[in-house]
């Protein structure tokens, strides 16, 4: 018996592609992609130009499916998205009054 899976043999070009660029097995790609998707969290790393990182949040599933939703409602990238919103509580504490 044969089982013919379609969207496989449509995507495995980009599998490819995607998996040497970052310097992987086609096959460890296809298990990260696996592991993130049964994944409960999603997990942000902000780097600095040098590629350090400097922050790292874990978002639930669905608090990030709104975020992603609200940056593509906003035509903006994701990391534009928290670029601007991180922007946005800088500049609100420095409005801030002492009282």
């Amino acid at each position: 018996m044969v089982c013919e899976m379609p969207r496989v043999k449509t995507l495995l070009h980009e599998v490819v592609v995607a998996a040497f660029q970052r310097s992987l097995s086609a096959d460890q790609f296809i298990a990260d992609a696996i592991s993130e998707k049964l994944a409960r969290t999603v997990t942000c790393v902000w780097t600095g130009p040098d590629g350090s990182e400097f922050a790292r949040v874990d978002f639930t599933r669905e608090i990030f499916a709104c975020i992603e939703h609200v940056a593509s409602e906003m035509h903006v990238s994701l990391q534009q998205f928290f670029d601007n919103a991180i922007q946005d509580f800088i500049h609100s504490r420095e409005n801030r009054r002492a009282a």
